[in-house]
């Protein structure tokens, strides 16, 4: 049996990770939280651009494994402003 408070903290939790979640996503693609749609998609274009795995062939695996993160991050941050 839970009890009332474990759900209220269990909900406040929840609500400060997605909280902190959405800034996250605006800082990793270098908008602030009242860009336009347009700068956001065009911040997400040119880091894709930038940090994109397949253009990337030529260099070392570390450095490729990095940028596969990045793009990864950028991915999911644009997911979630969406």
């Amino acid at each position: 049996m839970t009890r009332w408070y474990g759900n209220f903290f269990g909900f406040l939790a929840d609500w400060v990770r997605f909280a902190n979640r959405s800034d996250a996503a605006y800082r990793t693609l270098g908008v602030s939280e009242h860009a336009s749609d347009a700068e956001i998609e065009q911040a997400y274009l040119r880091l894709m651009a930038r940090y994109e795995p397949g253009r990337l062939v030529g260099l070392a695996k570390p450095l490729r494994r990095r940028a596969e993160k990045r793009a990864s991050k950028i991915d999911t941050a644009y997911v979630r402003i969406r």
